[in-house]
């Protein structure tokens, strides 16, 4: 909901005990909470095999057979699937998932030997009333024994205060995205805790409605992955970077390090712990940027991202009152650990950012204040994004992080919502901009603020199960865009074309005649003759010709790019050369 055009933000339930990418250390042997998946730690370590199958070593979780509601069930339990083989499909990682089955609700949190998924309906209070999610979008409760071994999870969804839905094209602002919440619950369930960076699934903040940064894993999960649970002989061997954070020789607990990429992407995030110290694992090889950036104070509001709200154990108490460091460049080798110690300078920064102006396009946009992402396509145009912070001023300058964006029509405007002033730019993204999570970067008078991975650009086609095969032809025919029959190499329809196929042509994978486009009309006029056939949005098809019927061999007159638009969508092609003489025609796909 919105009010004022400001737009509501709500927190995301966070995993009770859980430990995470940043690394704190709760149990006694200070190793990190995880499962543990390959066969020879089975001796070892016990976990029930309700939970973990002690053959597969996948993970096994239970849904609840109601879902959230009684119309869209099977969508929305295909949403909560499609999620955890999301986090599976991660290459060069073991984590693997299987699903036990649909159990009769009600259900509840509980130490019995079981992963279950399921949404509270009748009451915010969960497991036995001990736990009160009321205001939360989801919780994670995750148990493990004294050596870091996860041995059981329960992921509980808020069905009492929230609304949900399940198609990621439907951007229904009174209402919560299941996928979204789902991967940053799973991310708890695998011992994740949440991110500094802004587009990371694992933020602690979500808007309502479809926001693009909450589809797909960020590159900060996906690193994730691969470090905690990578797979053994993966081709590269992967590099990490460590470190300690001081402010006049003592260590700095609670300093975001941020690490980007050459294209000025983030690409990990971590916060450093009581010892100032950081361990940044599983990267691949090469150049990157480094810098290290307060947490806002627990007194200002509004703000992006507060210490308790990454996890309240271990980032209540951090320090805020330093100044944001200059990128630093290092090189990482494969394989190898660098280490890059970060100096910072005391004191109170002379402004931070607030908040985010979530893009928007065309004269009169509205403006809306949030601490959570907002995200751009590539190719896009004119596009107005920006930064909020009450301190700032006209002489500010503001600049995007990394390549492909040009900035335009940079504009400040005063006291909006409250006290909060407004530097924003018009931007174009390029269609060959590099995809990830890029900063806003804000400087004035020799100060720098960063809103760090706030801004997402989006590639032009959205794989987020990592299959090579665009997610939206795969939404568009399967329930579950993830399952196997919706996989490029199978062909379900068994018309001997693979769904990498059929996606080119724009037929449809579950239809074994859709492969015969279908002419919907040929009509003479003075000006030549008038093909009409059924097509897919931006596909191309070759317009073939000959002068008898059943003999003669066919002839390419023209290759014709199809109009980009909805289902249904027809194109026309004039034969101007056929005004007198019958000819006969047949379309055919191009394939790439």
């Amino acid at each position: 909901m919105t009010k004022r055009g400001i737009s509501l933000i709500f927190l995301l339930g966070s995993a009770i005990l859980t430990l995470g990418f940043l690394q704190s250390l709760p149990t006694q042997s200070e190793e990190p909470l995880q499962w543990f998946l390959d066969r020879s730690s089975e001796g070892s370590r016990f976990v029930p095999q309700s939970t973990l199958d002690p053959q597969t070593r996948k993970i096994r979780y239970f849904l609840s057979r109601d879902a959230y509601s009684q119309a869209n069930r099977e969508a929305e339990l295909n949403s909560i699937r499609a999620s955890f083989d999301q986090w599976e499909s991660i290459p060069n990682s073991r984590i693997d998932f299987e699903e036990g089955g649909l159990m009769n609700p009600p259900l509840d949190i509980a130490k019995d030997q079981t992963n279950v998924v399921f949404w509270a309906k009748d009451s915010t209070l969960v497991a036995d009333g001990r736990l009160d999610i009321s205001g939360g979008l989801a919780t994670a409760q995750v148990f493990f024994v004294s050596d870091g071994t996860i041995t059981e999870a329960d992921i509980v969804f808020n069905g009492v205060q929230r609304q949900w839905f399940t198609d990621p094209g439907n951007r229904d602002s009174g209402k919560t995205f299941i996928e979204g919440v789902a991967l940053h619950e799973i991310g708890h369930m695998l011992g994740l805790a949440h991110s500094p960076v802004g587009g990371a699934v694992m933020l602690s903040r979500s808007g309502s409605g479809t926001s693009n940064a909450q589809i797909g894993l960020s590159s900060d999960e996906i690193t994730f992955a691969q470090s905690l649970y990578a797979k053994s002989g993966s081709a590269a061997p992967e590099a990490q970077v460590k470190g300690q954070v001081t402010q006049n020789n003592v260590p700095v607990h609670g300093a975001v390090i941020i690490l980007e990429d050459s294209h000025g992407n983030v690409t990990a995030g971590t916060v450093t712990r009581k010892d100032g110290n950081f361990t940044l694992p599983g990267l691949p090889a090469g150049d990157y940027a480094i810098r290290a950036t307060p947490l806002a104070p627990r007194s200002v509001f509004p703000s992006l991202i507060q210490g308790p709200s990454l996890e309240p154990l271990t980032f209540t108490n951090v320090t805020t009152e330093f100044l944001p460091t200059e990128n630093d460049s290092l090189h990482v080798e494969p394989g190898q650990s660098e280490t890059k110690n970060l100096s910072v300078t005391g004191g109170s920064p002379a402004f931070r950012i607030a908040g985010i102006r979530r893009a928007a396009t065309g004269v009169g946009s509205g403006i809306t204040i949030s601490s959570s992402p907002t995200s751009v396509q590539v190719g896009s145009q004119d596009v107005l994004v920006g930064v909020f912070s009450p301190d700032i001023t006209s002489d500010a300058t503001f600049k995007i992080s990394g390549d492909g964006i040009t900035q335009k029509d940079i504009a400040f405007r005063e006291d909006l919502f409250g006290n909060q002033n407004l530097l924003s730019a018009s931007i174009d993204v390029a269609s060959d901009a590099t995809p990830g999570m890029r900063s806003f970067i804000v400087r004035e008078d020799g100060d720098i603020a960063y809103a760090n991975g706030f801004l997402e650009i989006l590639p032009q086609k959205v794989d987020v199960n990592f299959d090579g095969l665009d997610d939206t032809f795969q939404r568009k025919f399967f329930p579950l865009f993830t399952s196997a029959q919706a996989a490029p190499t199978a062909d379900p329809d068994g018309d001997g074309f693979t769904n990498e196929r059929e996606s080119t042509t724009g037929s449809d994978p579950t239809d074994p005649f859709s492969l015969f486009f279908d002419i919907r009309e040929v009509k003479l006029t003075a000006r030549g003759t008038r093909i009409t056939w059924e097509s897919g949005p931006g596909k191309r098809y070759k317009v073939l010709r000959r002068n008898r019927f059943g003999r003669g061999s066919w002839k390419v007159i023209d290759t014709v790019t199809a109009p980009q638009g909805t289902e249904g969508e027809t194109t026309q092609y004039l034969d101007t050369s056929a005004t007198e003489v019958m000819h006969f025609y047949r379309i055919q796909a191009v394939l790439p």
